[in-house]
């Protein structure tokens, strides 16, 4: 098959790709085309493992955010762990995707031990091998869970940087520990975890059928499910002004959530756009720091250099009697 995704984003762009179904999916094939002529006109895909996710997560995005789907966002259920031909696809498109994966174990015949499944997926997607694959001695919650603590910091980092989100342990616990209190009252049962895991499909749709607006924006503000408001890749808004009051005047009139985008002055701009995440990379180390500005008279410094010396050994952006020329002279040396 072959598909040509058009787009545009200033100009018109075009992307295309061939694929042909593995053999292995042969039995698969409607169901992969099915979801693919779907996916190519999103924006970013989250591909999940099952319908477990796929409900859960489209009602909890459907309060959240009740256009998510015009905004590009698909949920992609891949029927188990079979992500990779989707990604390969989606990687062609240039279509951002993101994946949420269970941290499963798995028995090794014969040894008594158990293999780090879910890790090794996670390397196996990433390409390299960034996380432990030493087998462990028991396959229990509290082993999955142990597993995933001592190893927290690579995991936020292949989060951060490869946008796949492995579970502490599954859904159904996952979902337990955000909300154990909650689920033994909609639920009406001792062990919501068993009875979620039991007629999944079933009873994630009488859960899905109590859960309130609040319930929803728990799920997803919590750690455990950052994988529904990973949205580093999507377009965001740079509204510019000359004057701080015009900018609260933009802030005052929208009535949309505006945190991911930036409406301010050229000065905050350039300051907070460009300076401060980016002057590290061309004077080093030293400037990794956090910066904050003082336009006062008094803090007026006179010189270009001054002004970066002040920056390293204070954090401190002062103006210059050029009012804040050297914020923009900084730009351009970053530039070159």
């Amino acid at each position: 098959m072959n598909l040509v995704r058009i787009y545009s984003d200033r100009k018109i762009n075009g992307i295309s790709t061939f694929y042909k179904v593995p053999e292995n999916y042969e039995k698969a094939r409607k169901m992969l085309n099915r979801c693919l002529s779907e996916a190519i006109f999103a924006n970013k895909v989250l591909l999940v493992e099952g319908p477990s996710e796929y409900m859960l997560f489209s009602k909890v995005l459907a309060i959240v955010h009740p256009f998510y789907e015009a905004d590009g966002t698909y949920i992609l259920p891949v029927d188990g762990i079979g992500f990779q031909m989707y990604i390969s696809i989606l990687d062609e498109l240039e279509i951002f995707n993101a994946i949420r994966t269970d941290n499963d174990l798995r028995a090794v015949k014969g040894k008594g031990t158990y293999s780090v499944l879910g890790f090794s997926r996670c390397n196996k997607y990433i390409g390299k091998e960034l996380l432990p694959t030493e087998q462990i001695q028991e396959n229990s919650i509290a082993a999955k869970r142990a597993l995933y603590n001592a190893n927290i910091k690579t995991l936020d980092k292949i989060r951060s940087e490869y946008s796949i989100f492995l579970s502490k342990v599954d859904l159904e616990n996952d979902l337990d520990e955000v909300m154990h209190d909650r689920l033994l009252t909609l639920l009406g049962e001792t062990s919501p975890v068993d009875y979620l895991q039991d007629s999944k499909h079933y009873h994630m749709v009488k859960l899905i059928e109590k859960l309130s607006d609040t319930d929803c924006r728990t799920i997803y503000n919590h750690y455990n499910f950052a994988c529904l408001n990973d949205n580093r890749t999507h377009k965001v808004v740079a509204a510019i002004t000359f004057t701080i009051k015009a900018a609260q005047e933009i802030k005052d009139r929208l009535s949309v959530d505006i945190t991911q985008h930036f409406i301010g002055t050229n000065n905050s701009f350039v300051i907070e756009e460009i300076i401060k995440p980016f002057m590290k990379d061309v004077y080093g180390s030293d400037y990794d720091i956090d910066m904050s500005t003082d336009y006062s008279r008094e803090a007026k410094v006179k010189t270009f250099q001054d002004a970066i010396n002040k920056i390293k050994n204070e954090g401190v952006l002062y103006s210059t009697p050029t009012k804040n020329l050297h914020y923009f002279d900084l730009v351009m040396i970053m530039q070159e």
